[in-house]
């Protein structure tokens, strides 16, 4: 056995292992309670070093857990890690402090807090770094969260009908608190990271800017996804957006070639109701959607999702002008919120007359027509945009107009690119343009024309042009595995 290659015996050791239910997973990437594979590396030490490629090659770990990471990831073992997740712990606080909301205090210090952290896992891996033990890492950063945000909700909901303990307001304590990197060139920068992942929309906010901040400290960063979500002052959600796209405008990332990037926002459920501008008073248009423009043009792929206007593909007449090309973009994924960042819904419609309340507000959706004078300019920028983009094999544009009313969408194939939605059979053997988008809109001339355009030059005038009814999500929901 040991005069097989080290390479065959790291297959082997890969093979002896399988969870129930992980069959779409990589085997490298299988993961349950009790591993299999511990007494193999008894064997001799070829074979630890086969066990070892495994066991280190995904870690889990929180922050108050990097002094034993550090213990255990040593010798040659740092470079078999190629996926670390990452998880802050911030600090606890007392219970007299769950009965109000965190004050300007309290969230400087878990802004330190996830900072220091932050700062000692990239201190580690520049050790390993400057040993040339790492290479090729893929990051995910978990979130934050104090352990006295994990309270046993029944109980304590009792013992405050009992009168046995004050207030606890939960959840509400932290609902307008975006956890923020101070003094930011604290971190290292690192060479070794080609991949951040980050999911900053659960429990515990992280402010977006969290996203290119860290990414400015790693200059090889090739791809990334990240989800923000929103806090409830609309205000601190406008401040939030503007300095997101300010830094964005000043990160350059020029060895990253894909991003997806995520800022959740629940479709409206009555809509009737305006939705606030989260354009910054005084800006003469959406810095959001400028600085993301700028950031695409040196992509191979994107996808987005968020509230964007139209120059998110192309300048306003207030810009200054300025050259535009996707030279490289091949796919592009914009799922938009059905309302523009000054609050201007892109669809009309007639509301109902009478409205039956229901637990928990009104669902009300009624927008299923288009409202020419916002949406037009979206669509027509976006038309111009994709001429600029001579690479493009797929692109799709789409939002939700409510849950019974359905997904409006315009998408695009290039040939050998597969769709499982309209494609009937040799369908993919040809340029493909579908508009599901039922009786709410129809493409003008000018539009129709510039999406008939696109790969025309380079794959031939034959074209499949189709209109379908309104339909369901097209584009999948992240995976548990996108990010190994």
């Amino acid at each position: 056995m040991d005069k097989l290659p080290q390479e065959l015996i790291n297959k082997i050791v890969l093979c002896l292992e399988r969870y129930p239910g992980q069959s779409q997973a990589p085997i490298i990437e299988q993961q349950g309670d009790q591993s299999k594979l511990p007494p193999y590396a008894t064997i001799s030490s070829r074979w630890r070093e086969a066990v070892e490629y495994v066991t280190f090659h995904r870690l889990s770990i929180k922050s108050h857990e990097l002094s034993q990471l550090e213990a255990m990831v040593t010798g040659n073992r740092p470079q078999y890690l190629k996926r670390l997740s990452f998880e802050i712990t911030l600090p606890e606080y007392s219970e007299e402090s769950c009965g109000r909301v965190e004050s300007i205090e309290e969230q400087q210090c878990n802004d330190e807090a996830f900072t220091q952290a932050i700062a000692d896992l990239f201190s580690l891996v520049r050790k390993w770094e400057d040993a040339d033990l790492v290479r090729g890492l893929r990051l995910q950063l978990h979130g934050a969260y104090s352990p006295t945000d994990h309270r046993d909700w029944n109980q304590i909901t009792l013992e405050m009908a009992q009168h046995k303990r004050g207030i606890d307001i939960f959840e509400k304590r932290w609902v307008n608190s975006y956890i923020h990197l101070s003094r930011p060139e604290r971190i290292p920068t690192l060479l070794s990271i080609v991949y951040l992942r980050i999911t900053g929309h659960i429990s515990r906010k992280l402010a977006p800017v969290v996203g290119p901040g860290l990414a400015a400290c790693l200059p090889n960063l090739r791809s990334f996804y990240w989800e923000f979500g929103e806090v409830d002052d609309t205000s601190i959600n406008v401040e939030s957006r503007a300095l997101f796209a300010r830094m964005l405008n000043q990160t350059k990332l020029d060895k990253c070639s894909a991003a997806e990037i995520t800022f959740n926002q629940d479709p409206a459920a009555d809509q009737r109701v305006a939705e606030p501008s989260r354009i910054p008073i005084g800006a003469l248009y959406d810095p959001f959607s400028v600085s993301l423009r700028s950031f695409s043009q040196n992509l191979t792929s994107l996808v987005l999702n968020g509230f964007v206007d139209s120059t998110i593909f192309w300048p306003s007449s207030l810009e200054k002008s300025s050259v535009l090309s996707w030279p490289a973009l091949r796919k592009l994924t914009i799922f938009f919120n059905m309302a523009a960042p000054s609050g201007e819904w892109y669809f009309d419609g007639t509301p109902p007359g009478e409205i039956e309340e229901q637990w928990g507000g009104s669902i009300v959706q009624f927008r299923d027509r288009e409202n020419a004078k916002a949406l037009d300019p979206l669509i027509a920028a976006f038309a111009k945009a994709v001429q600029q983009m001579p690479a493009l094999e797929h692109f799709l544009l789409e939002t939700e107009l409510g849950h019974d009313i359905g997904y409006w969408e315009i998408s695009y194939y290039a040939p050998g690119i597969e769709e499982d939605g309209h494609d009937n059979e040799d369908d993919a053997n040809v340029r493909r343009l579908y508009y599901s988008v039922g009786e709410v809109w129809r493409p003008d001339d000018f539009m129709a024309e510039a999406f008939r355009r696109i790969g025309r030059d380079r794959h031939g005038p034959e074209l499949i042009e189709r209109f379908y009814e309104l339909g369901s999500r097209t584009w999948p929901l992240d995976s548990p595995w996108s990010w190994l």
